[in-house]
């Protein structure tokens, strides 16, 4: 009896960390992803909340008063809130809600279990090779001719066209940047990232993190080239760890030889990435930050370092982009620009604390991460912010997997 009893709750708490799990995948790919936010009618930030509430109540529901609560990460909230409010005070508005994407994830990471994590990083695993070979398939069919079956509006207004199994926003010469389900193909190469990351903290097989990187250069992302240069760097150092070495140069060399296949049409995806690395007037020609970047640094000013460019923009983040402002988004300077300094202390604290995690583990792939929240600063923003503290929460438990001693 005992024995069925205890069965029966072994049962339970795997059917409850797998639907946590899946309800993670939904606040953070599901949320992201303009697509489910147009079939199932809500928008992307109230599917990553309602994911979220829904786990709390999970939570609530297993633990009761015994929820393990963390006294400093309360009080780091709690600081980050202060912060925020001097912000709301000077424009009169209620910006402070904006951190409302991170503080939840921050404050729940703590109380999510290894096996939870390993779970969510399976199905993001399944889920993102499932979309990179789609995204193979489309880029195909778009180089022999294949126009979009139909298209949706992304939520910035831009046309996204499916290519008989991924979507993509961008058509360069006469081949696509597939974006599998997201809204662009940096999104689809980030979260792709994200997950080898993850995949490596936990120690998973690196022959699968291979893949997930290999096909991710179908996204023609030059930030995914760079995690993939840090990535085999980190790995090399490991003496012990040959084989890997070996199975991820196989597969970058098989990589690169089918896509020489489709050199002679459209300069092949081989000729793209030579071409965004090369220089063009002084400058990169893939370069789509540095324009951005000085944007920013030109409306910086003190007003705009500590308050923010535009309260309403806080608010209403699609009106600042359309009229009234330069563009000035997806680079180190954007929260500054947008929220002031009181408003983005959590994206700049959490930029300093993976610094630190680089130097304590001495670790390549973190510092890649630490390069992927640079060019794309989604710290605060809903969906994203769940992956990525869940990883540095996993981190900062002290297990380093296979992130330590990655210099010797």
């Amino acid at each position: 009896m005992l024995l069925n009893r205890s069965l029966i709750i072994s049962c339970s708490d795997s059917a409850r960390e797998r639907l946590v799990a899946f309800l993670l995948l939904c606040a953070s790919v599901v949320a992201v992803s303009p697509i489910f936010g147009g079939l199932i009618f809500f928008s992307g930030n109230q599917i990553s909340l309602i994911s979220i509430f829904v786990i709390i109540c999970i939570f609530v529901l297993r633990f009761g008063r015994d929820m393990p609560i963390s006294v400093p990460r309360l009080l780091i909230a709690a600081s980050i809130i202060c912060f925020a409010s001097i912000n709301g005070l000077y424009w009169g508005l209620n910006t402070s809600i904006v951190l409302i994407y991170f503080l939840i994830p921050f404050l729940l990471s703590r109380v999510i279990q290894e096996g939870v994590i390993r779970l969510y990083t399976d199905y993001l695993t399944v889920a993102h090779l499932i979309l990179l070979v789609g995204a193979l398939i489309g880029f195909v069919y778009s180089l022999n001719g294949g126009a979009p079956i139909f298209s949706i509006e992304n939520p910035d207004g831009r046309e996204n066209g499916f290519f008989l199994t991924t979507f993509s926003n961008t058509y360069l010469m006469q081949f696509i940047r597939p974006s599998g389900l997201y809204d662009e193909p940096g999104a689809l190469s980030f979260f792709t990232c994200m997950t080898v990351a993850l995949r490596e903290t936990l120690r998973m097989p690196r022959a699968v993190s291979g893949w997930l990187l290999l096909l991710g250069f179908i996204t023609g992302s030059l930030a995914h080239l760079v995690f993939v240069v840090f990535y085999i760097l980190h790995i090399l150092f490991f003496r012990s760890i040959r084989r890997s070495v070996y199975v991820i140069i196989g597969f970058l060399v098989i990589g690169l030889t089918l896509f020489s296949v489709y050199d002679a049409q459209a300069g092949g995806l081989i000729g793209f990435y030579l071409d965004r690395l090369s220089f063009v007037d002084g400058s990169l020609s893939g370069d789509s930050r540095s324009a951005l970047i000085a944007n920013a640094y030109n409306y910086l000013g003190w007003n705009v370092f500590f308050w923010g460019l535009d309260g309403n923009c806080i608010i209403r983040d699609s009106l600042c982009h359309q009229d009234a402002y330069l563009k000035y988004g997806e680079n180190p300077l954007t929260l500054l620009v947008h929220y002031g300094i009181f408003l983005s202390l959590a994206y700049y604290a959490t930029l300093v604390y993976m610094l630190i995690l680089t130097i304590r583990n001495k670790s390549l792939v973190i510092f890649a991460v630490l390069l992927l929240l640079l060019q794309r600063p989604n710290v605060m923003s809903y969906g994203y912010a769940v992956i990525i503290v869940i990883y540095i929460d996993h981190l900062s438990r002290g297990n380093k997997g296979r992130h330590a001693a990655a210099f010797g």
